[in-house]
C-alpha cells in the first residue's frame, strides 16, 4: 500500500499500480548506447537521433558546397566524407525477358535458370527465369544485402524465408536502411546515412523490373545489367573478366552454378 500525508495531518492510503516506463536505448555500431530522444554526433560530420523504438537514424552533415557536372550528386561514405559522383544509372528487364543495360545495350535472353543481374558493393540481385510457352519469363527476384535475403515472387515478399507484407522498414547499426513499399508495383530500396537511396529495385509483381543505382556504383556493377562505364562495347563482361561475343554466352556466364547442371 501507499500512504500519503496531507498538510492538515490527514493520511490517505490505498493500493496503486505504478508503471515505470524506461526510455528506449539505441546502440551505435561502435557499441556506444544512447537514450531515446537523444541527438548525438558519432563524428563531427554525422548527426544521429534515437527514437522510442530503440532505433537510431543518422545523417551526414553537408558542408554546403555544391557538386557540378559531370559529377553533380553528393555522396557520403561510411565516415561521412563527401564525394561528388555521377547521376543515377538505370537498367531494365521484362517481357521475354529483354534487357537494357546501364550503358544502353538492348538484348533478349531466353535462358531458364537463375541469373545474377546486378551487383554493387554489398548488394547482389538474381532473377529466376522460367519457361513460358515458346519463351521465358522472370518468375521471381532475390536480393542479398548484408545478412538478409529478400525474395519477390508475384505479389509475395519473403524476408529470410518468412513471408512479410509491405511496407517493410529495417534499420542497420551502420546507418543503412532497407525498405519495401507497395506503390502498385513493389519498390525495394537501400539508403545510407540519411541520403538518397543507394539502390532502388522496382518489381511489377509479374515479370518486369528495373534497377536504379547511385553514381558510386558506376564502373563497379556486375551481372546482366552490364558494367556501367559509358562504354557499350564491353557491356557483355563476364565474371572471368572477358567480354562475351553474344547475349547467350553472356547470360549463361552469370547463371548460378548449381542451376547450370
Amino acid at each position: 500500500g501507499i500512504n500519503a500525508e496531507y498538510g492538515d495531518g490527514k493520511v490517505a492510503s490505498g493500493e496503486f499500480e505504478l508503471t515505470v516506463i524506461m526510455p528506449a536505448i539505441c546502440e551505435h555500431e561502435d557499441g556506444t548506447t544512447w537514450e531515446e530522444g537523444t541527438t548525438y554526433n558519432p563524428q563531427v560530420t554525422e548527426e544521429c537521433t534515437c527514437d522510442a523504438n530503440g532505433e537510431h537514424s543518422c545523417a551526414c552533415i553537408d558542408d554546403g558546397e555544391e557538386c557540378e557536372d559531370p559529377t553533380p550528386v553528393a555522396w557520403f561514405n561510411d565516415a561521412c566524407v563527401k564525394t561528388c559522383v555521377p547521376e543515377y544509372g538505370v537498367c531494365t528487364a521484362g517481357a521475354d525477358p529483354h534487357y537494357s543495360t546501364f550503358d544502353g545495350t538492348g538484348y533478349s535472353f531466353k535462358g531458364d535458370c537463375v541469373y545474377q543481374f546486378f551487383g554493387c558493393k554489398d548488394i547482389k540481385m538474381w532473377a529466376d527465369h522460367a519457361k513460358d510457352e515458346a519463351s521465358t519469363r522472370t518468375k521471381s527476384l532475390t536480393i542479398e544485402f548484408k545478412t538478409d535475403t529478400i525474395k519477390l515472387e508475384g505479389s509475395s515478399i519473403f524476408l529470410n524465408g518468412d513471408e512479410v507484407i509491405a511496407p517493410l522498414h529495417k534499420n542497420y547499426k551502420d546507418g543503412a536502411v532497407l525498405s519495401i513499399q507497395d506503390l502498385g508495383s513493389y519498390k525495394f530500396a537501400v539508403s545510407r546515412d540519411g541520403m538518397e537511396p543507394f539502390v532502388e529495385l522496382s518489381w511489377d509483381r509479374a515479370s518486369s523490373y528495373s534497377v536504379k543505382a547511385f553514381g558510386t556504383c558506376k564502373g563497379e556493377t556486375t551481372g546482366m545489367c552490364g558494367n556501367w562505364n559509358d562504354d557499350a562495347e564491353d557491356d557483355f563482361l563476364q565474371p572471368d573478366g572477358t567480354v562475351a561475343d553474344n547475349a547467350e554466352d553472356f547470360g549463361t556466364s552469370w547463371a548460378v552454378d548449381d542451376e547450370e547442371d
